[in-house]
């Protein structure tokens, strides 16, 4: 929907009232600097990587008034959403999905000569190092014909990771990487503006911790690891490892350090770090899922909130409370025995939003799944979504 200038005014106002008010603590809060430099007259549109939660309120702190591409599950949080929506307006998308509606509003605001701001890879990153924009960003960009600002930021990730549970004060920076003209993309193909982006954007946190070896202090370092490695190195066994402060440990015996660098200490690890855990996990689980092909092989939780999304984004509530994965079925079940049996086949998108909740599609049909209170800490969703990535 349109909006009418007397919302845009109301939006500039409460923007500008924002940074007046939070940009000092902003500041000191994430040890964050960033960049003064000219920017073209609006509209104009402005990518970054994204790896920190905040990362739209560190980006609001250094441009003029913007609007923000958010995650439709913003939109879903009571007073909260109604508040972003009425002061901010951020324009929703669909994770996992291709929403079409999302490009038809962006339009709209351009055309109200507002800034937008797209996080491209549609994700904060998963393991450190930004994701590749999304295949439809350089036809987007190319059709827009307005001015493109990529912007780049480093430290972000160690300072929240994705899987933590607090912030750490280190140091981040941001800075304008590049500013396109719209003649600029003319002759290229949309490839090749996204592999031009890419560069731009790309950050590979640990890579550059490798050189600068920035202190990130603060309590419980390691607490929330769990919801991200679910692989022990030392038994090969899935969902015994667990966090406790600084500590991290397996049912098995392994234990390590998580420091106030971001590495591993002690545990005698071949891993240094998060990133190469990580990666590790991946490849070692790609292979179990293919020695394994038969039913035998499962990833599995209990302890779940289910929830179909409608075509108004109304979410029900569903029966089932435990899941099931390998390379040929995703089971929804519950203590009754009743089952959804879902062909990874027919799933068309799957993604992790916040910290640690899973969105897929199957055909027109829209899932979530987050963990109870009780499991909040011990659900892990990256095996899932590893496991539809090794499908696709």
């Amino acid at each position: 929907m349109k909006l009418t200038g007397k919302q845009i005014k109301r939006h500039k106002r409460f923007y500008s009232f924002f940074k007046w008010l939070l940009k000092g603590w902003i500041q000191k809060k994430f040890a964050y600097s960033f960049e003064k430099i000219a920017l073209p007259e609006s509209p104009y549109i402005i990518l970054s990587n994204h790896n920190a939660e905040l990362d739209p309120i560190l980006l609001g702190i250094c441009f003029p008034h913007t609007y923000f591409v958010a995650s439709e599950h913003l939109f879903n949080k009571g007073i909260i959403s109604w508040l972003l929506v009425r002061y901010l307006s951020p324009i929703p998308r669909m994770k996992s999905r291709a929403d079409a509606t999302t490009v038809l509003e962006l339009r709209r605001r351009l055309m109200q000569k507002c800034n937008i701001c797209i996080f491209p890879e549609g994700n904060r990153s998963l393991d450190g190092r930004t994701m590749r924009p999304h295949t439809s960003t350089g036809s987007l960009l190319k059709s827009c014909k307005v001015p493109v600002v990529t912007y780049k930021f480093e430290g972000s990730f160690l300072t929240n990771p994705r899987w933590s549970l607090s912030i750490r004060k280190g140091k981040m920076t941001g800075r304008v990487v590049n500013i396109y003209t719209p003649e600029y993309f003319f002759k290229m193909q949309p490839d090749e503006i996204n592999e031009l982006l890419f560069k731009d954007i790309y950050e590979d946190a640990y890579q550059t911790q490798d050189i600068k070896m920035i202190e990130y202090n603060g309590k419980n370092l390691a607490a929330g690891l769990e919801s991200a490695l679910y692989l022990c190195p030392n038994c090969k066994k899935i969902g015994r490892l667990k966090s406790d402060k600084d500590d991290f440990f397996c049912e098995c015996g392994l234990h390590t350090v998580y420091n106030k660098y971001g590495y591993f200490t002690g545990g005698e690890l071949s891993f240094r770090h998060y990133t190469e855990w990580y990666d590790w996990q991946k490849s070692e689980l790609k292979k179990l899922s293919y020695d394994n092909m038969n039913i035998q092989f499962f990833v599995s939780d209990t302890g779940l909130n289910i929830f179909k999304i409608d075509e108004t984004r109304k979410h029900i509530k569903l029966t089932y409370t435990e899941i099931k994965m390998n390379q040929q079925q995703f089971i929804l079940s519950n203590n009754k025995g009743e089952q959804i049996i879902i062909d990874n086949k027919t799933i068309t998108g799957m993604s992790i939003y916040s910290r640690n909740s899973i969105v897929f599609e199957v055909k027109q049909d829209y899932y979530e799944i987050k963990p109870d209170k009780k499991h909040i800490y011990g659900f892990n969703a990256r095996k899932y979504l590893d496991l539809y990535e090794f499908y696709k």
